[in-house]
């Protein structure tokens, strides 16, 4: 069976379609959940980054968070807009821009994770371990699949 055979002609069928469908109510969910808070998803993921290893540069967020550097540049707003992490000039390169946790971005940590993870919990719903992990690989190869074709 060629690969072609999987692909629909339509569209509610189509892999494009449900995996945007998918996507977008995952987000939609998180969000809600987030929403108490006062952050979104975007938000989520790079104080997850900083939770990590706080004091990173820019660049270095915007690498592990998947953003490009205008979207982080104003993720990091709106975090020092809410106190949630400051920008700091580099000790050693003044040139450097890092971006900081403050005590209240730092306080979060202790309540989103679980969050987090309820919510994806809520989305795997039914499914079994195997499929969870038979999942996840397929998503990680359709975008290696994509990446590869756009070089990002």
């Amino acid at each position: 069976m060629e690969q072609s055979d999987f692909v629909s002609t339509d569209t509610e069928e189509s892999f494009s379609f449900i995996l945007n469908q998918a996507a977008r109510a995952v987000a939609r969910d998180l969000q809600a959940r987030l929403h108490p808070y006062g952050v979104t998803p975007a938000q989520f993921n790079v104080l997850s980054c900083l939770w990590e290893d706080d004091a990173l540069p820019a660049n270095v967020l915007a690498e592990r968070s998947g953003f490009d550097a205008p979207t982080i540049t104003g993720i990091l707003d709106r975090l020092e807009r809410q106190e949630l992490a400051v920008r700091r000039r580099g000790s050693g390169d003044r040139r450097v821009v890092l971006a900081c946790l403050t005590e209240r971005g730092s306080a979060l940590r202790s309540a989103l994770p679980d969050i987090a993870r309820a919510a994806d919990q809520a989305a795997l719903d039914g499914l079994d371990p195997e499929r969870v992990a038979i999942l996840r690989h397929a998503l990680k190869q359709v975008i290696a699949n994509l990446s590869d074709a756009t070089g990002r």
